[in-house]
């Protein structure tokens, strides 16, 4: 466990900030790392079906609430909580991670931190948002390479409106 903390404080940003942050919807997300048999694991939430992205698998987290938190760490720790019952007690935050930038405007910061729990049973899951919870292995990741997906974006500078007219959106050729 030492050396994947020692590992992970060299690699984190010392300064990771977004431009234009205020015009996204921001979310954090924690990456949980647990010791379980002697062997690190990530902690995963299968979402319930009945939110957005349902049946998705994820890390916990969700949108930064100005009511609810100061930083985004704070999110991504309030969620732990609301999804899982994960105190902030049981949790070692090492760092950040860089933050994502998706191209339909949202913002991912992800923190990793040690959870110091040995039994997944006692958590508390929120089944409203999570179907339930589950660990893999960080050698699983070490010996599969992940699927990669791809979706093709494009810019345009126009739309057609519903009588087929050009709107210019961005003055390209000027």
């Amino acid at each position: 466990m030492q050396e994947i903390i020692e590992i992970l404080n060299k690699k984190l940003p010392m300064c990771p900030n977004v431009q234009g942050r205020e015009k996204y919807i921001n979310t954090s997300v924690l990456v949980p790392l647990l010791n379980l048999k002697k062997e690190i694991h990530f902690l995963f939430q299968i979402r319930s079906s009945t939110i957005n992205q349902g049946g998705e698998i994820c890390f916990l987290g969700g949108k930064f609430d100005i009511k609810k938190d100061k930083t985004l760490k704070d999110t991504a720790i309030r969620e732990c909580e609301e999804e899982i019952g994960l105190k902030k007690e049981t949790l070692n935050i090492l760092g950040q991670i860089d933050t994502i930038v998706a191209p339909m405007g949202v913002t991912v910061d992800s923190f990793i931190a040690i959870a110091n729990i040995k039994n997944l049973n006692k958590l508390n899951i929120n089944k409203n948002e999570v179907e339930k919870v589950f660990t893999l292995p960080l050698n699983f990741f070490k010996k599969n390479r992940p699927e990669k997906y791809y979706v093709k974006l494009e810019i345009q500078p126009f739309e057609l409106d519903k009588n087929g007219e050009k709107r210019i959106l961005f003055p390209a050729e000027k």
